[in-house]
């Protein structure tokens, strides 16, 4: 873990699960908005991520998605794990991070950078076009993210 990362356990789905978040503030000082990391898998926790607190000079935000790293594990006959199940998650999540002042508001609206790796581009990209939506951060990054994901499931098939 990145040193000074400060963690809190947020809920989530009324309360019956937790999610891991941690934030690493830049040496300096600085009013850079922060940047919310979306990490990879399914499955695979953000600790690959942490990487990057050494490239960028703003506060970074980690959370492992439900099922996985410091998050609650619940079992599959108890929650759900889908796309939109995981799109919920992190809407709330953002409502979380602002209630605790890690998301700044600014003209009313959460103020922040979104990155998303992997699946978490999918799950950012999900999140932003979905209903009801958080509000739009100020840049988005996509990472690795699969342009097409029934082009992404004919290549897996295949490969299997």
């Amino acid at each position: 873990m990145p040193p000074g990362l400060r963690s809190l356990m947020l809920p989530v789905r009324g309360g019956s699960c937790q999610l891991w978040a941690g934030q690493h503030q830049p040496a300096a000082p600085t009013d850079s908005l922060p940047l919310l990391v979306c990490h990879g898998g399914p499955g695979v926790p953000s600790d690959y991520l942490f990487p990057l607190v050494g490239n960028v000079q703003r506060p970074v935000i980690f959370f492992d998605q439900l099922g996985c790293g410091r998050s609650d594990r619940p079992s599959p006959d108890d929650q759900e794990y889908s796309i939109a199940a995981s799109v919920q998650d992190l809407l709330e999540l953002i409502d979380a991070l602002v209630a605790n002042a890690w998301i700044p508001m600014h003209a009313g609206r959460p103020a922040y950078h979104l990155y998303g790796q992997s699946f978490g581009g999918i799950l950012a990209f999900e999140a932003l076009t979905a209903p009801g939506g958080p509000p739009l951060p100020r840049s988005l990054t996509l990472s690795n993210v699969p342009s097409s994901v029934p082009f992404l499931l004919e290549d897996v098939a295949a490969l299997l």
